[in-house]
């Protein structure tokens, strides 16, 4: 049996979080996709729930993601994104990919809590490379080539877009061999 899909039934996600301490929350999402070979991207700033613990706050994640806490306190609600964020996967059908899985489906989980949600299983990036290159190494290769020449931005959108891209890439590659 053959596995085959569509690239477009998947969405990149990047979480940034407060920090990295076990009860940080999610302080933006991105999202990234492949449509017509092109990336398409989108994110939101998310706004802390009262009940989200702001001593998980930290200056240096602050300083690494360029975003400060007085930000956040004018960004849509964790129930709006949230709200939005489920739909996109849970009813609309597209698979999350992650080449961070524990932890953006940790920071998933703690935002879909506040629409009363459970998390979802994230597809692991390298897996889905060598599905998307249909095994060719060369393609592989050119794709995480790409992803380590690429900087990482430390913002969520872009965070997004960076592997989607890198694997663009090697898909385009694995056509033309």
């Amino acid at each position: 049996m053959v596995f085959t899909f569509s690239i477009r039934d998947f969405i990149f996600v990047d979480f940034e979080a407060s920090s990295i301490d076990a009860d940080s929350c999610s302080i933006e999402v991105g999202m990234a996709w492949i449509a017509d070979d092109i990336v398409h991207s989108g994110s939101s700033l998310i706004r802390p729930q009262t009940s989200w613990n702001r001593s998980a706050w930290s200056a240096a994640s602050a300083q690494v993601h360029r975003i400060t806490w007085s930000e956040l306190d004018t960004a849509p609600s964790s129930y709006g994104v949230a709200f939005k964020y489920r739909h996109r996967f849970l009813h609309s059908g597209y698979r999350a990919v992650s080449d961070a899985a524990e932890w953006d489906g940790a920071w998933a989980e703690k935002l879909l809590e506040a629409v009363d949600g459970h998390g979802h299983q994230f597809v692991d990036f390298d897996h889905l490379v060598r599905s998307a290159c249909r095994g060719n190494v060369e393609a592989i290769n050119h794709t995480f080539a790409h992803l380590e020449a690429t900087p990482i931005p430390h913002r969520a959108e872009p965070d997004a877009e960076r592997p989607s891209t890198a694997l663009l890439q090697g898909m385009k590659a694995d056509d033309s061999t």
